[in-house]
């Protein structure tokens, strides 16, 4: 028996790591401030600028930039559109394709239909490259049922970072509502990232627990991108207007993208670990006999 050991998967690197987090948070941000946008103007406060409303797609269009510069011939990528029936990188380009000229138009000029059409693509784009990287069946990794919903959780966790910077800038979102959209969202993130630590651990994928599982990891994903945040945000939630808000809400915000960013290049460059390979000298020898039987016979 001749076993083929795992090894970390060298296709994909920074530039790949930075598309999925930088595409997820705009997406992921887009989506959370159309939600804090259809509240009511008594309730909501002072509407969202269009300022912040652009850096949605300029984040998903810089991700797909990094990535086409590191494959060395950006222009090919024209070909990305033929595969969309069998292929989720094709959707996940028709999704961005989608969703940056949309979401433009609706900054700069609100139209219902463009709104619509860019919540749409925006969460075909997250979805898209969940299964994208879920779809990668040699890679125990990644090959987790736990790991869309953890790319979705992930989108809307990072895309509460800029959320809660957009509100500590002169308050232009309320920092209550700031603050609860994203105390929600890194408690559903937090949940989901611990589960899918667990089912790796028994589905077996130890090599990939033990990258994500060390302290330094650990004090990352969880530290940085939930628990202080969380810490930060919740007395703020709890006792509104008591407290310096702006302060609390860039330090958070803050944390949260760089936490997320951490976590997401955690499961990309550290976990991608391929799955170990047997194999048997014996089936080898018999399909190279059936292979010189059937030469005979002809």
């Amino acid at each position: 028996m001749e076993l083929i050991r795992p090894s970390r998967q060298e296709t994909w690197g920074w530039a790949a790591a930075l598309n999925f987090i930088l595409g997820g948070m705009g997406a992921g941000f887009y989506l959370l401030s159309l939600l804090l946008l259809s509240l009511p103007a008594e309730v909501a406060g002072r509407q969202q600028p269009s300022a912040f409303l652009t850096a949605a797609p300029i984040l998903v269009l810089l991700g797909l930039a990094v990535l086409a510069l590191e494959a060395g011939r950006p222009l090919r990528s024209r070909y990305l559109l033929s595969h969309l029936r069998n292929s989720w990188m094709s959707r996940e380009t028709l999704a961005a394709l989608l969703f940056v000229p949309c979401a433009l138009l609706d900054a700069l000029f609100p139209i219902l239909l463009l709104r619509l059409i860019a919540a749409a693509a925006a969460i075909a784009f997250i979805l898209s490259q969940s299964f994208l990287v879920y779809r990668a069946r040699g890679i125990e990794g990644w090959n987790n049922p736990l790991l869309p919903f953890l790319f979705v959780a992930s989108g809307f966790a990072t895309g509460s970072g800029p959320l809660l910077l957009a509100a500590a800038w002169e308050g232009t979102i309320p920092a209550l509502h700031a603050g609860w959209t994203a105390l929600i969202c890194l408690v559903l993130d937090l949940a989901v990232w611990l589960l899918y630590l667990r089912h790796c651990r028994n589905g077996g994928a130890s090599r990939s627990v033990q990258a994500l599982c060390r302290p330094r990891s650990l004090l990352l994903t969880v530290g940085v991108a939930h628990l202080l945040p969380m810490a930060l945000l919740l007395p703020l939630a709890i006792l509104p207007g008591k407290l310096a808000a702006w302060p609390v809400l860039a330090v958070a915000g803050w944390a949260v993208i760089i936490g997320g960013a951490g976590l997401k290049g955690a499961i990309l460059l550290k976990a991608g670990y391929l799955r170990e390979i047997v194999l048997d000298p014996r089936q080898e020898i018999s399909c190279q006999q059936t292979r010189s039987g059937e030469g005979g016979g002809k």
